[in-house]
């Protein structure tokens, strides 16, 4: 008697020969014969979808990630009915917002983090090949509202966390909010100032980090902090253009920066030998102004900007920010700048230094 299956006749095959065409015995079953460990794994494997992500086979909905202007747009295939039934934000977005879309252009979160979910969502498991991996998909889970996600990808982040990666988590959180901050970063830049200021990362970090950075490091000399902070500087002005098209001064790259810097910390000899040797840092009034006062406290009127913490960046002094983010200090209270504004080649880029 024949039936019919799928479009396929009944008779055209049988349990005893090969598996019908539209089943494909390496993707949805184990080998026969296999041992019972093997078993197992084969039997893991087939509850773990991630095998299908970025599959064409059964895919209907495409995802085009987008990590800024100056790179290649990846596009990744999936699944719609699946990501819906495990994430109500693509539930959402799929049968209520858009549901007639078939192509979505995701460019609100960085494409590692974006994959890194999906990796997830197919596979049930948290897997990141890098550490910068987890840090995106943990943003990324932040974005979906995955919060199992979030708490996995926090443990490995705090369980790997080195002085080497502090700037480029900061850069990935991109706040200078220090509760958003994952305290073991706030730890290592008290506890281990030195190392992460002395990490090739550092002088790649964004300014936002460099704030961060400045507010909390500790167990390090101001002198060390100032020649960190230039470092930072002449690489920042090596990227940076004013729109005439002119580099970013090394000095225009550290100004921004100077209220943070305990200047009257500095011995006269460390004074001279640093800010002072950067003729178009100050003005010459400032730098006897400040130099005065490092010699003598009290001694003279300082420049407005100056910050008055005479305290060395210990381990132990509770962080605090100068200046809140709501009430910045205004330009004209610090040093003279450069008229020309400037605009960087990787400012577009939202995904800077990572």
């Amino acid at each position: 008697k024949q039936g019919t299956v799928r479009g396929l006749h009944a008779e055209s095959w049988s349990p005893r020969s090969e598996a019908p065409p539209f089943r494909k015995e390496p993707l949805f079953h184990p080998p026969s014969g296999t041992s019972p460990k093997a078993s197992m794994e084969a039997t893991f494997m087939k509850n773990n979808k991630e095998r299908f992500l970025d599959n064409k086979a059964l895919s209907d909905v495409v995802f085009i990630l987008r990590p800024g202007s100056d790179r290649v747009p990846r596009t990744v295939h999936a699944h719609r009915q699946y990501l819906a039934m495990s994430n109500e934000m693509f539930y959402t977005q799929f049968y209520l917002n858009e549901p007639d879309e078939t192509q979505f252009n995701i460019d609100d979160v960085h494409p590692d983090g974006f994959y890194g979910l999906l990796k997830y969502l197919y596979s049930g498991m948290f897997r990141p090949i890098t550490f910068e991996e987890a840090m995106f998909t943990r943003e990324a889970a932040k974005h979906y509202h995955e919060l199992e996600l979030i708490k996995e990808s926090t443990k490995y982040i705090v369980d790997n966390l080195t002085p080497e990666r502090v700037c480029p988590l900061l850069d990935c959180l991109d706040t200078r909010d220090l509760t958003i901050i994952d305290k073991e970063a706030i730890t290592m830049l008290k506890n281990s100032g030195t190392e992460v200021l002395r990490s090739d990362t550092f002088v790649k970090c964004s300014d936002t980090t460099l704030n961060v950075v400045l507010d909390v490091v500790g167990n390090v000399t101001e002198k060390f902090v100032f020649d960190s902070v230039e470092q930072w500087a002449i690489e920042k002005s090596r990227k940076v253009l004013h729109a005439d098209g002119t580099l970013l001064s090394r000095e225009d790259a550290m100004r921004p920066f100077l209220p943070q810097l305990r200047l009257l910390n500095l011995s006269p000899k460390d004074y001279v030998s640093g800010p002072g040797k950067l003729r178009k840092l100050l003005t010459d009034h400032d730098n006897y102004a400040i130099l005065g006062n490092i010699v003598e406290p009290a001694s003279l009127c300082l420049p407005p900007w100056t910050n008055r913490d005479y305290n060395t960046r210990s381990q132990f002094h509770t962080h605090y920010r100068i200046y809140s983010s709501e009430n910045e200090v205004p330009d004209s209270k610090l040093p003279p700048r450069s008229s020309r504004s400037s605009v960087s080649s990787k400012d577009g880029d939202s995904w800077n230094g990572l």
